[in-house]
């Protein structure tokens, strides 16, 4: 019973994560092409994204600094 719970939640986490991942992807593209670093392109992606995938990307930049 738990089980099933928590893998439906990840589930869900995981499904939203991919259907923002397009997006992000898109918006990072867009910074690079812009000039931005790619530290400072993914922060500018992090800042217009929304959770899950703000929490994940936001470790990338936090790990560099």
């Amino acid at each position: 019973m738990t089980r099933a719970v928590v893998k439906r939640k990840i589930n869900k986490i995981r499904s939203a994560f991919a259907e923002e991942l397009p997006d992000n992807l898109e918006v990072l593209a867009g910074a690079l092409r812009a000039g931005h670093s790619l530290i400072g392109a993914m922060g500018v992606m992090v800042d217009g994204a929304t959770e899950p995938s703000k929490s994940e990307f936001r470790r990338v930049p936090q790990d560099e600094q």
